[in-house]
């Protein structure tokens, strides 16, 4: 279990009108792990976020922007062992992304699955590597996107790659600390119901952070990351997932963002 406060200091729209400042409490919830027989084992995993704007420097038009945006997410991550080289990580999932400001309804769910195989290094079991598809509604109306991912872990350090949307590499100096870098893409795309003939935000955050995480007592870790923003789309579609005119495609200046937070983890 994680919970997570994450700000992202306010920041110039690249138009050159207004500036927002965004703000995440977030909290990620992983079962144990089940067995279903010797070659497949599956985890339930529950994820909420709030993220909160606030605006300013805007005309009065700014009113109708979307404030507070929630999404809560449920995943089913599978892997099967086909044998002691091979094995599938598949991970349904649904989501549900709104402002929360009419009752709920189709436009507000968002299916994704991905499927990635990897095999096992003959020569270092430690080492694995594998490819595979990511279907999704985060960057847009069903998007396909192949994934690359690469995984290394020992007892002073572990990498691990989704490639491209994450890239994290962690020291294990002691068993009380861990610290390393990493590099996170975040597209999301929210059903939203405040601006006329808008039906669809979709916000792109690309970033890269030092990481730190501390084991204050028994299984509770304090964990933090402080970094750098390299892009951030803040993006209007309407209800075909396209952009009625180029007004509709924002972008904000690069910022930087801090992020703190709580973990339990089990000794699985």
């Amino acid at each position: 279990m994680t919970i997570n406060y994450s700000t992202f200091p306010k920041s110039e729209f690249k138009s050159g009108e207004g500036k927002a400042q965004l703000s995440h409490f977030d909290f990620n919830f992983v079962t144990p792990t089940i067995q279903l027989n010797s070659k497949t084992k599956i985890n339930n995993i529950v994820y909420y976020r709030l993220s909160n704007y606030q605006y300013s420097s805007f005309s009065n038009s700014a009113q109708a922007l979307p404030q507070e945006l929630h999404e809560i997410k449920y995943s089913l991550l599978t892997r099967h062992k086909f044998n002691s080289k091979w094995e599938l990580l598949l991970v349904p999932r649904i989501s549900i992304r709104s402002d929360f400001k009419d009752n709920l309804s189709s436009n507000d769910l968002f299916p994704a699955v991905s499927s990635i195989v990897m095999k096992t290094s003959q020569k270092n079991e430690r080492l694995k590597w594998g490819f595979g598809l990511n279907y999704n509604n985060d960057l847009g109306k069903n998007s396909l996107i192949p994934i690359l991912a690469f995984s290394y872990v020992s007892d002073k350090m572990k990498f691990t790659t989704y490639f491209p949307n994450n890239a994290s590499l962690i020291f294990l100096p002691t068993k009380k600390m861990e610290y390393g870098f990493g590099f996170t893409t975040d597209p999301i795309l929210f059903h939203i119901n405040t601006i006329d003939s808008i039906d669809y935000l979709r916000t792109l955050n690309v970033a890269v952070h030092p990481y730190f995480s501390y084991n204050l007592t028994s299984n509770l870790w304090l964990n933090a990351k402080a970094g750098w923003v390299l892009r951030r789309n803040f993006d209007f579609y309407n209800s075909d997932f396209k952009t009625p005119t180029d007004d509709y495609e924002n972008q904000l200046k690069p910022s930087a963002f801090v992020q703190f937070g709580l973990s339990l983890r089990t000794k699985q």
